[in-house]
């Protein structure tokens, strides 16, 4: 059963307080504003790992008086999924053995790279996948190695060097791979976009070092990291309220604005976050300028979505073909930075890099029409499929 309204709410204002409390600048809140009321706990819980901030209220259950059989629950989920992080980070600790044994340069990023970063845990953020940064060069070589060292692909990949192959790497930024303990995203681009973030050479050059168990690893430097989470947030429309986290944790460090250059979808992304859980005192004055500069309008418009997707069921795969495709084309278009992102985008609509894994072609004339076939046959078998069900 999905989670209320109104357990969406309370859960939103726990975090906004959880944050404060974090930080040590809790100092209480009205019951009435923050309090469960009538809602079960069953749907406070179903709420809270909705959003993805078992950590952050578990670790501040105290301060912020939450319910005894919520606190005992959140206790037992948080258990469980401690008891997964330790595989991460073996995990982790395969991929960079391999990565550094090759003299491949690469970035980790968001997961327990993040975690550590923001709060000096490795758990912090809970379970989930390893994402790797490399410059596109690289990309080739690591996914041969991946292969050749037991990684595994939910769907086959096209011969390196041919046409479907230099599709895959133009049309998308990533690939994922199953490991012995979780899966592995490798990235070649922070963002779907081209020009929205930096390149890998100008990201490594900022780079920090972390201790992410078993030695240092380089991840992205904090700036960076901002930059990315305020576009990840938008990208997922602001669905989960840990990506808003995310955003407020990364900004209260210090010497994170140096390298900060916002955007226009990051200063929006800063402007909902105020908005639901808040952002720290030490925003410089002129970021927080800039983000009270944005029409009222598009303030209260985001807002209004934010709060939408976050009441909005999960999405299944019952919703009408399309629906995603629609989404990521609006992000891709919101974020593009130049007039290349935007051909892409459109050029990725009719032709995603998925549409071209299991085509073998050494040439786009042969390639295209295989890929387009690919492509509308599955949005006519959902369609039917859909209709059937």
């Amino acid at each position: 059963m999905e989670p209320t309204s109104a357990a969406t709410r309370c859960v939103r204002g726990w975090v906004h307080d959880a944050l404060l409390a974090e930080a040590g600048s809790y100092v209480g809140a009205d019951a009435d504003a923050r309090g469960p009321g009538e809602v079960a706990p069953a749907d406070l819980l179903g709420a809270v790992v909705r959003q993805r901030v078992v950590e952050l209220l578990h670790a501040q259950a105290g301060a912020l008086d939450l319910p005894d059989r919520l606190a005992a629950a959140l206790g037992e989920v948080q258990a469980a999924g401690r008891t997964l992080v330790p595989l991460q980070l073996l995990e982790l600790a395969r991929l960079r053995d391999l990565l550094e044994s090759a003299g491949v340069r690469y970035l980790v990023f968001k997961g327990p790279a993040l975690s550590r970063q923001t709060t000096g845990e490795l758990g912090a953020r809970g379970f989930g996948d390893l994402d790797v940064l490399v410059d596109p060069r690289s990309v080739e070589a690591v996914t041969a190695d991946l292969l050749a060292h037991g990684w595994t692909t939910a769907d086959p990949l096209p011969q390196p060097g041919s046409w479907a192959w230099r599709r895959i790497v133009h049309a998308a930024h990533e690939l994922s791979f199953v490991g012995a303990s979780c899966s592995v995203d490798l990235h070649w681009r922070l963002d779907p976009t081209l020009d929205a973030l930096p390149e890998f050479a100008e990201l490594w050059a900022r780079r920090e070092e972390l201790d992410l168990g078993g030695g240092a690893a380089p991840v992205l430097g904090r700036g960076d990291a901002l930059s990315h989470a305020c576009l990840n947030a938008a990208k997922d429309e602001y669905r989960w309220l840990r990506n808003l986290v995310d955003v407020h944790r990364l900004a209260r460090l210090d010497g994170v604005w140096a390298a900060f250059v916002p955007g226009r979808l990051q200063l929006q992304a800063l402007a909902v976050t105020q908005a639901q859980v808040g952002l720290p005192p030490t925003t410089p004055a002129d970021v927080l300028d800039r983000v009270a500069g944005l029409r009222p309008r598009t303030l209260g418009r985001l807002v209004d979505a934010a709060v939408a997707a976050q009441e909005h069921p999960v999405r299944t795969l019952h919703e009408a073909p399309g629906t995603a495709t629609a989404q990521f084309l609006r992000y891709q278009l919101a974020a593009s930075a130049s007039p290349r992102d935007v051909r892409r985008a459109l050029g990725t609509l009719v032709l995603p890099g998925r549409s071209v894994s299991r085509v073998d072609a050494t040439s786009p004339w042969v390639g295209v029409p295989l890929g387009l076939g690919h492509r509308f046959g599955g949005l006519a078998r959902r369609s039917f499929g859909r209709r059937a069900s």
